[in-house]
């Protein structure tokens, strides 16, 4: 992918009402100058033919979709939750519906680009999608590093998809690309098992992590989409997974080495650093949107986290934006 130096970056501008979301890869392209026709519930396309070389900085922003990108040449970082990553070569990452993101694109990218969604994946997979591939109910992985044979056939295995993908026109064509889908989960289920990552070993390990990582990040949504105003707490979460709390404490502790609380602070704080910088929500609103019952409280935690009050902390980054 081509891309001149003088090529002004696409900036993605905040809404004031809230941040973004998106129902689709052509949704967030087309937010970002980049206007192409695309399907809703599966895509896969190379990253050079995406972004056009265009180099791109967003704001935090949501998507309702999972996207699967594996990148062979180029560079930038992503932000999962708040937290930023950096990527390159033959780094693979995916998001999963919900969870804050941000990409920035430093160096032309080249690669690959899956999109789909829960429902096309279920379609005619009859398994249980989210026990055979626990991974995609993963709160947030970082991006992993594609090694050894891994590396070429998560190559020519996209590259194979992304042919069929343009030339299968028959009447079986959604059947043999949702087909194909699973079988490359399967794939990034093995890099995930595989990986010398220390996180994802962690992850791998305990079903009941794995259970937990799950509801936490299905009540989160709830709570964020306004389905839920109680705020999640570690016997909320025991209660839903019908078993001792102390007990899920120790083994999220002994899988992870974070504890339940570090696992709901860090989603809570993420989101309120999201809606004080890329929204006008008051800080009474916010407060509401993340289950607590009064302003103070949201008030004393984000102090306690952060160093200051959520005002301060929405101010000192305007007047470092400006």
């Amino acid at each position: 992918m081509e891309t001149k130096q003088n090529k002004k970056a696409s900036e993605v501008k905040a809404t004031h009402e809230a941040i973004p979301l998106f129902n689709s890869i052509a949704e967030f392209l087309h937010y970002v100058g980049i206007n192409k026709h695309l399907e809703t519930d599966f895509t896969i396309n190379t990253l050079e033919d995406s972004f056009k070389g265009t180099l791109i900085k967003s704001n935090p922003f949501r998507a309702n979709y999972f996207v699967f990108v594996f990148i062979t040449e180029g560079a930038g970082t992503i932000m999962l939750d708040n937290e930023e990553y950096k990527v390159g070569p033959n780094s693979f990452y995916y998001t999963n519906p919900g969870h804050l993101r941000a990409i920035t694109i430093d160096k032309s990218l080249k690669g690959f680009m899956m999109s789909t969604n829960e429902a096309f994946l279920k379609r005619y997979y009859k398994g249980d999608l989210f026990s055979e591939f626990p991974f995609l109910a993963y709160d947030v992985l970082p991006p992993v590093k594609v090694e050894g044979s891994l590396t070429h056939c998560f190559n020519m295995f996209l590259s194979s998809m992304l042919n069929t993908y343009a030339c299968e026109q028959g009447v079986y064509r959604y059947h043999i690309i949702n087909n194909l889908a699973i079988t490359f989960l399967y794939k990034v289920k093995e890099l995930f098992l595989t990986s010398s990552d220390a996180l994802c070993k962690k992850y791998n390990g305990s079903p009941l992590v794995r259970r937990f990582m799950k509801v936490h990040d299905e009540e989160f949504r709830k709570l964020i989409k306004g389905q839920s105003e109680n705020r999640i707490t570690l016997k909320g979460l025991a209660d839903l997974l019908h078993i001792n709390p102390n007990y899920l404490g120790s083994v999220v502790k002994k899988g992870t080495g974070k504890s339940v609380s570090r696992w709901l602070h860090g989603k809570e704080l993420a989101e309120a650093q999201a809606l004080l910088l890329n929204t006008e929500l008051s800080v009474s609103q916010i407060a509401g949107k993340l289950g607590f019952d009064e302003p103070s409280n949201f008030i004393k935690f984000f102090k306690k986290k952060m160093g200051r009050t959520p005002k301060d902390y929405r101010n000192q980054k305007s007047l470092n934006n400006n």
